[in-house]
């Protein structure tokens, strides 16, 4: 074999090598950059589970007062702007770290009006079987109306979930001796009496609108009562 010829085959294999090495160290680089980049899929990922978990706690699932629930948790409902005239208070639901209004879950044997009036009867009679009967016979409001119809769709079922607002102005009285009468006030533990005044301080509440609706009540009982 000529001299020539050792060296091109020699010069073939360090070239080889060359290009063997060079492959394997853009391959090591790769290698890393898919590493380092997984690291932070997984950090990233790993964060986002803990803002969605911060999230799911930060959301409390709210109770109706007639304590029935779907299971999918989502359901029809009826929530109520309960408003005392006379010391113009409404009843406000706060669980947790949330401040909404009192509702119930429909009953769907029985027409809007009708969940209105029995949701009504449960929540004024703080679970009181025999208050509850007894405000069936005489229910202690003065004038109710539908506030608010909204219904959603769900995207995937076609289904609608409705959620009514129904405004009552009670009848209260002040001294409250009778059974059959009511008296605004008596908070229990997730229901309290506060001034409407007081409501806008709430911001996820319908503060603005809640306080004119009860402002306007109040306008109509008295031009009622002047013959207006």
């Amino acid at each position: 074999m000529s001299t020539a010829s050792t060296k091109d085959r020699i010069n073939s294999l360090q070239s080889t090598r060359s290009f063997s090495a060079s492959t394997k160290l853009k391959t090591m680089k790769s290698m890393k950059l898919i590493q380092k980049s997984s690291s932070i899929n997984n950090k990233k990922s790993s964060k986002d589970q803990q803002l969605n978990l911060n999230d799911a706690q930060r959301f409390v699932k709210l109770r109706p007062e007639n304590g029935l629930m779907g299971s999918s948790g989502k359901y029809d409902c009826c929530a109520f702007v309960i408003h005392c005239p006379v010391h113009n208070r409404i009843l406000i639901n706060h669980q947790d770290h949330v401040v909404w209004m009192p509702f119930i879950s429909l009953l769907h044997n029985l027409g809007w009006e009708d969940n209105a009036i029995l949701g009504f009867i449960i929540i004024i009679s703080g679970g009181d079987p025999d208050r509850v009967n007894t405000f069936k016979e005489h229910p202690p409001y003065e004038h109710f109306m539908c506030m608010q119809v909204l219904r959603l769709q769900m995207p995937r079922t076609m289904r609608f979930i409705t959620r009514l607002i129904y405004y009552f102005r009670i009848k209260c009285s002040s001294s409250g001796h009778s059974y059959s009468q009511f008296q605004c006030g008596q908070n229990t533990d997730n229901l309290e009496w506060v001034s409407v005044n007081e409501i806008t301080k709430y911001h996820n509440f319908l503060g603005t609108r809640i306080v004119g609706i009860c402002k306007q009540s109040e306008c109509n009982k008295r031009n009622k009562n002047n013959g207006i």
